[in-house]
This record gives structure tokens, sequence and C-alpha cells, in this order.
């Protein structure tokens, strides 16, 4: 990477946009229209219009938001474009590319779902608004609120990343902090908690080297001895988090706000260079350039050859396998919603897989890659893709012009620096103009390995392994003039040569002339044979040619004639639909007709069998009528005859109970009497009873008064 050059020197020359534009995310491109019309696709880059921007700075970092992109000058001032709901770009809505008003110069930015993000060491800036499943959180900020390096015990800033609704901050003394929505553990707190979303959290972590996000998780890379590990934390629903397990969204576990390492193969040594993360998904670049992934593998877009749909720990991408594929050595990579990047600094190559809506992928169709997928030079116009940014539907790419980088082979003398590349597009380019450089230092100065040759402006700067500045800068005019020195010194001293050459012939050159006359007429034989055999070879070439061009025209003739058939087999499939269309529309007109006589016919029939019906009910109706008059009169009669019945048999009932009152009267004289004996008997029994009971009780109260008197006898 040329992070450290961008600092310090501004080469990139041009912004390119492809992808949806649906949400004003291809804004600037309107105004390059012929008709002002909006893009609201692009299979190819577009480069955006920099008139917003001073002729003083230039682009230095780009970053993209879901549908949104935030430009970093070398002035530190931040632009933005794309859509601005809920103030995601930091100023009121516009279609055309604008300046965020800060109170402070940014070295840094950064771009989430619907908010941004500017910093330097000592300030931040937020706009935009946070959400959740729920909804929107707090206030939208249209334009930016600002927070102090006193909000985190006034340590410094050095890197601040946004995810889809949180913030990631990493400080100078290596110490991280969080804040936004904690839904998902994702800022390092429970998520039962509650955390007010500018609330600040201090994770324990300590000694922390780099951080990144994905959407709604976190990783954080630090040095445990001497091997770059790699922790993560947030949401883990579909394995994004690498540890091993995943969770449903019907389990408790599915959030995790602790920072737990990330579980590599055992037969790896792995020590973390790069991760990021989209959707779901997560991509890791070791430092000896192999590239893992993890995550969600819907239709098998994480590039594996895996068929399961959810990888819970890092897989290696065996395309970018250095030891298998050696070419295809990965620098650096990128990642979004679905879909991947990754990019070869030293050759130019770009690579991309996973989601292909919208034709993000740079394959100019709107098709996923299941396999890496090597995007061509000429898509990026044959130009050096400097740096990427990837949004949620949409592409940003810093190009910088081929013909401004050598690449030069290692071992090489400064003297055998290759040719500039002319490139035609580049029609104001002064390096079209010269040839060649013969040498950029003296050729007393030692032989060294030189990496890039970067051309900036009127200045050369080369690049050793560690892409630092390795040479100081020296301007063109200077190196041209010294080249047409050296040229005039060598075209003065050939031409002396030739004079002494000539005044200084001898007889010796007589026999040089017969020697020169007879090589001649052998060389005009061998030069005749040589044309003969050039002529024959161009007869045979342009027979050929001829060969191939009927050949092709035949080939051409074949498919206009494919195509005429084709034309005429549509028409006359055309012509017989109608004859059958036609055909059917009489059949159905034929149908229907018939159809409408039968239900007429049938209406009449209906309609006689309701009269007969009713006639039929009328007499069944008279019938049940007569029918129950008789039963009537019936019932009469019986009932007289019942009722004369009734009559006699009370009669003769009335006459037995005369009968049987008498009798029982009788009975009950008798009953009474007898009752009466028995009472007069019971009573005088008893009265014998008492009698004998109080005798008794005289004669015992005699016997115990004289039992006293002999025991107690009277003094």
């Amino acid at each position: 990477m040329y992070e450290d050059l961008l600092q310090n020197i501004n080469y990139i020359e041009g912004l390119y946009l492809y992808g949806s534009g649906e949400m004003d995310q291809l804004s600037p491109l309107k105004e390059n229209s012929k008709e002002g019309k909006e893009i609201f696709e692009s299979s190819i880059p577009r480069k955006i219009p920099l008139h917003f921007i001073s002729k003083k700075e230039t682009i230095k970092l780009i970053k993209c938001g879901a549908m949104s992109t935030f430009i970093l000058s070398t002035e530190g001032n931040v632009y933005s474009f794309g859509c601005s709901d809920n103030g995601a770009l930091g100023h009121e809505e516009s279609i055309s590319a604008k300046i965020v008003p800060l109170k402070f110069k940014a070295i840094g930015i950064s771009g989430g779902d619907c908010h941004g993000i500017a910093y330097n060491r000592e300030n931040l800036a937020f706009w935009g608004q946070f959400r959740n499943k729920n909804g929107k959180i707090g206030k939208a900020y249209i334009e930016p609120t600002y927070f102090n390096n006193k909000n985190i015990n006034n340590e410094f800033y050095k890197k601040v990343i946004s995810g889809t609704n949180h913030v990631l901050i990493l400080t100078e003394k290596k110490n991280i902090y969080g804040f936004g929505n904690n839904e998902f553990g994702q800022i390092g707190v429970s998520p039962e908690k509650i955390f007010h979303y500018f609330q600040l959290n201090k994770f324990l972590e300590k000694n922390v080297e780099d951080i990144s996000t994905g959407d709604e998780h976190s990783f954080l890379i630090k040095n445990e001895n001497g091997r770059r590990i790699l922790k993560s934390w947030g949401l883990n629903n579909n394995g994004q988090l690498g540890i091993g397990s995943f969770a449903t969204n019907n389990e408790q576990n599915t959030n995790i706000y602790v920072p737990t390492k990330v579980i590599f193969p055992a037969s790896f040594n792995i020590s973390i260079k790069k991760v990021t993360g989209g959707n779901s998904t997560s991509l890791c670049l070791t430092e000896d350039n192999r590239v893992f992934v993890w995550g969600l593998n819907d239709f098998y877009l994480l590039g594996l050859k895996d068929k399961n749909k959810i990888i819970p720990s890092p897989k290696e991408i065996e395309f970018f396998n250095k030891y298998l594929n050696p070419i295809n050595e990965i620098d650096d990579i990128y990642a979004a919603f679905q879909y991947f990047y990754a990019k070869n600094n030293k050759t130019n190559k770009v690579y991309s897989w996973g989601s292909g809506d919208s034709f993000i992928l740079g394959n100019k169709k709107e098709k996923s890659e299941t396999t890496p997928y090597l995007i061509n030079h000429l898509f990026f116009k044959n130009l050096y893709v400097s740096d990427l940014a990837l949004g949620c539907s949409h592409v940003a790419v810093l190009l910088i012009e081929k013909k401004d980088i050598d690449l030069c082979q290692e071992g090489n003398d400064k003297n055998e620096i290759s040719k500039i590349s002319n490139n035609k597009n580049s029609k104001n380019s002064k390096a079209r103009k010269r040839k060649d450089i013969e040498s950029l230092s003296d050729k007393n100065e030692k032989k060294e390995d030189y990496g890039i040759l970067v051309k900036v402006k009127e200045e050369y700067i080369t690049l050793d392994k560690h892409d630092q500045p390795k040479l100081s800068v020296k301007k063109i005019k200077t190196e041209k003039k010294i080249i047409q020195n050296k040229e005039n010194n060598k075209k003065n001293i050939d031409k002396k040569e030739e004079k002494v050459e000539r005044n200084g012939r001898n007889n010796d050159d007589i026999l040089d002339k017969g020697k020169k006359e007879v090589n001649k007429s052998s060389n005009k034989k061998s030069t005749s044979k040589k044309n003969e055999d050039k002529k024959n070879e161009d007869e045979k070439r342009e027979s050929i040619i001829e060969k191939e061009k009927k050949e092709d025209s035949n080939k051409k003739e074949l498919k206009k004639n494919s195509v005429k058939k084709e034309k005429i087999d549509e028409r006359i499939e055309k012509k017989e639909n109608d004859k059958k269309s036609k055909s059917n529309q009489k059949l159905i007109k034929s149908n229907n007709k018939n159809s409408i006589e039968k239900e007429e016919e049938m209406k009449k029939d209906r309609s006689k069998n309701r009269r007969r019906n009713d006639y039929k009910k009328e007499e069944e109706e008279s019938e049940k009528r007569n029918q129950i008059k008789k039963n009537r009169k019936s019932k009469e009669d019986d009932k007289n005859e019942d009722e004369k019945e009734i009559e006699d048999n009370e009669e003769s009932l009335k006459k037995n109970k005369n009968k049987s009152s008498s009798k029982s009267k009788k009975n009950k004289n008798e009953k009474n009497e007898n009752e009466m004996k028995v009472k007069k008997k019971n009573e005088e029994e008893n009265k014998k009873k008492k009698s004998k009971s109080k005798s008794i009780s005289n004669i015992n109260s005699k016997n115990k008064s004289k039992s006293k008197e002999k025991k107690y006898p009277r003094k």
C-alpha cells in the first residue's frame, strides 16, 4: 500500500464509480451526462468531475457508506455525495458533491449505514443517525456534532472505523472505545444493559494494534507471543465471529459482547495482517499473504469449495494459496454486504467474488461469482488501481495513469530503467514527448534493487520494498540537459572519426572496393532470392488472409441467412398463430352461440317444470286439507264416545265409594275400641310398678340408718 506516500505526495488523478445509482450514489455523473439525466446503473467505471475540489488539493482517501461516498482531500477537507437520508452526508440534501462543514482539518474518514465520521488526533466529528431493529435511535444530526479527546481520557485518536450502526475508536495508547447501537453487543457491552448510543465504552483489552468492523460485529488485532492474533465479538447468528460455533436467532447465545479469540486451523502458524467484514461474513489476510474467509455461505458466495451454508471457523481460499498459485498472491482485501475484493499491488491485479447485483463485481454482468474472478485490466481503462472503497451496491476506485509508473526488475542498474509507456488517453502528459531516460544518477553509484518509479507532476521518486521513498527528488529538466549534452558529445566524436577515415585512405581502399563489388553481386543474388522467398511468403500470407476473409464473410453470410431464416420462421409462426387464433375465436363464438341457445332451452324447461311442480304441490295440499278435515271429524266422534264411557265409569265409582266408606267406618270404630283397652292395661301396670319401687326405697333407707347407729353409737 501507498498510504505513507499518500500523506506526503498527492499523485492520485481520478475518482471512478460504478454499480447502482438508484439512491443517488452516482449523482455527480449527472452533470457529465448529455441531457442531464440521472444514471441509475453503470456497468463500467465512470470518472467523477472534481470541480468541487479546489486546485490546491487532490484526493487523499476515499470511503463508502451503505449508499454514500466520502472523499478526504490533502488539505484535510471532507466532501460527500449520495443518499442523504437522516443527515448521512453531513450537509443538506444536494445532487452534486458538497463539502462537510468541519471545524478542524481531518486526517481520516469513515462511513456507515446512515452516518459519517471525520477525525484528527484531538477531535472527532459525527453526523447522521444510528438505527436498530425497531427503527431510528435518537436525533438525526444533519450537520456535524463534535467530541474532544477529553471523552477518551485525553488520549489521541489513531483510527476510527464504522460498522453499520456502531463506531470503534483506537487510540495512540492502544486502547479501544466504542459507541452506537449495542443491540448485539458489538460495542463490548451486554445487550441487556441500558446504554446510551453516545456513551463511550472502554474495553479491557490493551496493547491493541488494529481494529475493524463488519455489519453488526467487530474485530481487534493484538500482539501475543510474537504473533498478531485476531479477536471478534458481536452478532454470531451465521458464524461470522469465526469462533468455531454459531447460534440461531432463537437461541440465547447469539450475541457475544466479550472479545473472543478466532480459531484458525492448528496446522497454520497464523499472524494477522488485516481483517474486514460484511453482512454476516468475514475476510482475513495473514502476514504470509494467505486469504481466509468464514460466515454465511449462501449460494457458495464465500469463494470456497465447501457446500455448507454456514462456515463457523476460518477456511483458506485455495485460489489465493501462494504455494499452489504464487502468481495470485494478495496484498490487500476489501469486503462489504455479501461481496469481496482482493488486490495485488505489484502486478495491479484485482479479483472479485460474491453477490454480483448491480454490476458491482466488475464483470459487466449482474452475475454472482463463486470463485475469485480476475477483472480485466481494460475494465479499469489500463490504469493503476491505487485504492478501492465498497458500498452496499456501488464501488469507488482511485486510479493513477499507468504511464506514470515504471515497474523495474530487481537487480537492474539505474541506467537500465525501461521506457515510460505512452498512453493514448493522456494527451497533456509531458512524459509522452520524452523518448528514453539513460540514467537518473552518476555512474559511480553502486547497483541497488529498485521497486517502483513513480512520476508525480514533474518529479520522480523510487520506492523500496517497504514502499518508502528511497532517492532524493530530481527535476526532469536537469536530466534532459545532461542527456542532450552526452548525445552532442557523441555526435562530435563520430564526425571527427569520419573525417580521419576519409583523409587517410590508402591503396587498400581499392582492393576493398573490389571485394565490396564482389560481395555486392553475391549479396544481390542472395537478396534477390530472399526477396523472392519473401514475395512467396507474402503471397501465401495474402492467400491465407483472403481465405480467412472469405471464411469470415461466409460466416457472416451464414449468420445473416440464419437470422433471415429465423425472421422468416418467426413470421410464418406468427401467421400460423394468427390463423389458429382466428379459428379458435370462431370456434369460441360458435360455442358461445350454442351455449346461449342451450341455456335458453334449459330456462324454458325449467319454467315448465316449475309450473308442473306448482300444480302438483297445490293438488297435494288440497288432499292434505281434506284428510285433515276427515281426521278431525273422526277424532270428535271418538271424543264423544270416550266422554260417555267416562261418565259411566264415574257413576260406578261413586257407588263403590259409598259401599267402601261404610265398611271403613266400622273398621275404624273397632280399632279405636281396641286401642282404648290397651291404654288402660298399660296404665294399670305402670301404677303397680311405681308402688313397688316406693316400698323398696323405704326398706333401703331403714337399713342405712341401722348401719350408722352400729358404727357410731349414741353417748
